[in-house]
């Protein structure tokens, strides 16, 4: 720490096995930063001001290691993605404006392509206008606005939502209640992946024809015999969606649902489809109710 010319400056760099990061710092006569810099595997955050307001700015500034609380009682989770965008962080009193970039994010066991949004925080109230491309496929634009412990209102336009999602939100749901996370997998479970080029004599062809036949009936045969919880697992879907979300604060809020969509099975050669018609869903009512 070096004073120079009434400030002082402030680097910290991280040491192995710790990810390469670096913090630049200016700090004014009474100790408080006036310009900062986190340099992290690659990515960076910049702020420059005062506590009572900051510019910021962000590019592909990764959030892996990082971990937020949702509530007092509720247990840290890890956040995942790189931020980028810039606006005004406000520190003395708390306000937030900004452009935000979310590439690869995941919270609470949800994670998407990308999430771009304009968010505003300031005197307890809030508005968050944005869009989300989940994993596989799809988008949800959101428009969020309300007041701190107080009226809320948000609609959601979803569009072309897999069945990737709804799984994500399943075995996400235990982490929304304070469980712990599901286990995760291992290479291992892959098992053992191999690509054959057929050659030889022409009955050498019909031979593999034939063996490939019986796998084919193998399969269906199993499928048959497959648990509810083994064919969901094959359950594809596209879905469109709106919701709206509105009341006088967020424990009384009352939703009002519309879904279209189809299902379809996954099979290994062909995708089979459970209805002509798509179905439909209408919902209404409060939340904390059911």
């Amino acid at each position: 720490m070096d004073p120079v010319g009434g400030q002082r400056r402030l680097t910290l760099q991280a040491q192995a096995p710790a990810p390469v990061g670096r913090i630049d710092a200016s700090l004014d006569r009474r100790w408080q930063p006036v310009d900062v810099s986190l340099e992290r595997a690659g990515g960076s955050l910049l702020l420059s001001g005062s506590p009572g307001l900051y510019q910021w700015n962000a590019r592909s500034f990764p959030l892996g290691g990082l971990s937020v609380a949702t509530g007092p009682r509720r247990p840290f989770q890890p956040l995942q993605g790189t931020l980028s965008g810039s606006g005004r962080l406000g520190l003395q009193p708390l306000a937030f404006q900004g452009d935000v970039q979310l590439d690869r994010p995941q919270f609470l066991g949800v994670g998407g392509r990308s999430i771009a949004a304009t968010v505003n925080y300031s005197d307890r109230r809030y508005s968050l206008r944005g869009t989300v491309e989940p994993l596989a496929s799809g988008m949800i634009e959101a428009d969020v606005e309300g007041r701190w412990e107080g009226p809320f209102r948000a609609t959601f336009r979803a569009r072309r939502l897999g069945s990737d999602l709804f799984r994500q939100l399943a075995d996400a749901w235990p982490l929304w209640r304070g469980g712990p996370a599901p286990p995760r997998g291992q290479a291992s479970d892959l098992g053992t992946l191999a690509i054959d080029t057929v050659a030889g004599t022409v009955n050498d062809l019909l031979l593999a024809l034939e063996r490939a036949q019986e796998r084919l009936a193998n399969r269906q045969e199993r499928f048959e015999r497959a648990s509810n919880a083994e064919r969901l697992d094959l359950l594809e879907s596209s879905v469109d969606a709106d919701l709206t979300l509105s009341g006088p604060d967020l424990k009384r809020v009352k939703a009002d649902l519309e879904a279209i969509g189809h299902f379809w099975m996954r099979h290994e050669d062909r995708d089979v489809g459970l209805a002509g018609e798509p179905f439909t869903v209408r919902l209404e009512g409060p939340v904390a109710q059911g």
